[in-house]
């Protein structure tokens, strides 16, 4: 091989290594500069950056750690005998407590909340009840017979139970479920829950 075609060879490899180089460095770059925080960089890079990872790294299943879709919450007026209590949100007491302390009983007191409030999503959406309108519970039979309203009327009760030592004879409800990935809050509201 003549001398030049040798050196031709070599430019060429040099070129395509550093081609190669220069490519990893701004993928891992891109990589790098879509995970941090949006406040470390510019906005156009960041919006650059997440064009880039989104598409191969964006997590779209929820096998062993899934992603809640929803931010559930309820209020709950309460009727006794002789008084009536102002809305309450029952688990205002048990998230900060659980926040200090992970390892407490509060954690799952937590759970069953949220797990309660998925339960009764589903059965609302099943049985389309109406969203933004006042009704009264006791004329929602096909609710009153579902999983979702057994695990409610044990939670709202027996926090009453709890609280005040006194159970109510019926109570109020807002049940507000907002969506993080579009903000759409849908809520419900029950009078009557006895």
């Amino acid at each position: 091989m003549p001398k030049d075609t040798k050196e031709i060879e070599n430019r060429k490899e040099k070129t395509y290594g550093w081609l190669a180089f220069l490519v990893l460095v701004i993928h891992f770059g891109l990589i790098l500069f879509s995970i941090l925080p949006a406040t470390k960089i510019t906005k156009p890079i960041h919006a650059i950056a997440k064009q880039y990872a989104e598409p191969i790294f964006k997590q779209r299943w929820a096998m062993f750690a899934p992603c809640p879709t929803l931010e559930n919450r309820i209020k709950v007026k309460f009727y006794f005998e002789n008084d009536t209590t102002d809305w309450i949100d029952p688990i205002d007491d048990i998230l900060p407590i659980h926040q200090t302390l992970r390892f407490s009983y509060h954690g799952n007191i937590a759970v069953g909340y949220y797990n309660m409030l998925y339960w009764l999503k589903l059965d609302i959406d099943k049985l389309s009840i109406t969203k933004n309108e006042l009704q009264n519970f006791s004329d929602l039979n096909d609710l009153r017979n579902t999983m979702g309203n057994r695990l409610l009327h044990k939670y709202v009760f027996g926090y009453a139970n709890e609280t005040f030592q006194k159970k109510p004879h019926s109570a109020d409800l807002i049940i507000s479920y907002r969506s993080v990935v579009d903000g759409v809050e849908t809520t419900y509201l029950f009078s009557n829950y006895k």
